[in-house]
């Protein structure tokens, strides 16, 4: 593969639904100078080329804990493991950017986040230390994973930034003792992952990333990255 940029972005998806190719089209028209990686799970409807991911409890944590709880499917609370596992086939690139299927977007990274992809990772929501304890999906670690060191949070898992080094180091650990992370979400993973290999999580504050919908400041006219974007946009 060429590498087209330093920041490569991984399109993290579960089907080619109308909203899932729109935003996907887009991110490619105001991104063109970079490598662009359509990411989803083996059984899914997915685009052309993309890379698959096949579940394995050998390698992975497995979220056996959420199966059969709400309609969602179990994909939305593993949806770090597309991370984990694009990155171990293609280990060398300097910076990744991760992007769900619902994000909207109508410029480049690099107009929206400026000098912060300079930074060695970021997230829209971070949450450590006290800031857990109110937190639903903390609340849903057993009592034995609430001791584990250095728990954290750092969501959506969209608008993700990783540089190489912190990436790896993720990798690594958890592919070192997948069963520490058993049912643990997606987001608390990455938050506790980044912490446990001793770099500090650095949270991005913009109006317009959030995990629902109705609580984003939307506009189309505005120049940005927009999640969750669930329909189409004229």
């Amino acid at each position: 593969m060429i590498l087209k940029n330093r920041v490569s972005i991984l399109f993290l998806h579960y089907n080619r639904s109308d909203v899932t190719l729109q935003n996907f089209e887009r991110i490619k028209k105001y991104n063109p100078t970079k490598n662009i990686h359509p990411v989803g799970f083996d059984g899914c409807d997915l685009i052309e080329g993309s890379h698959v991911v096949t579940r394995t409890d050998d390698i992975y944590p497995n979220n056996n804990i959420f199966l059969n709880r709400d309609e969602r499917p179990i994909s939305w609370y593993e949806a770090d493991i597309l991370i984990y596992d694009f990155y171990r086939s293609n280990p060398k690139l300097p910076v990744y950017f991760v992007l769900e299927w619902d994000t909207y977007c109508n410029c480049s990274l690099e107009e929206y986040y400026g000098d912060a992809l300079y930074l060695n990772n970021f997230g829209h929501a971070v949450r450590i230390d006290d800031g857990l304890l109110d937190w639903y999906w903390y609340n849903q670690l057993s009592d034995e994973q609430k001791t584990i060191e250095n728990l954290a949070g750092l969501g959506p898992t969209s608008c993700l930034m990783f540089n190489n080094q912190v990436l790896s180091s993720m990798v690594n650990r958890i592919i070192s003792n997948p069963r520490q992370y058993d049912n643990m979400f997606s987001e608390m993973r990455l938050g506790t992952l980044v912490q446990q290999s001793g770099f500090q999580l650095n949270q991005i504050d913009k109006e317009s990333v959030s995990w629902r919908e109705d609580i984003i400041t939307f506009d189309k006219n505005m120049h940005g990255y927009y999640h969750p974007v669930k329909n189409t946009i004229v």
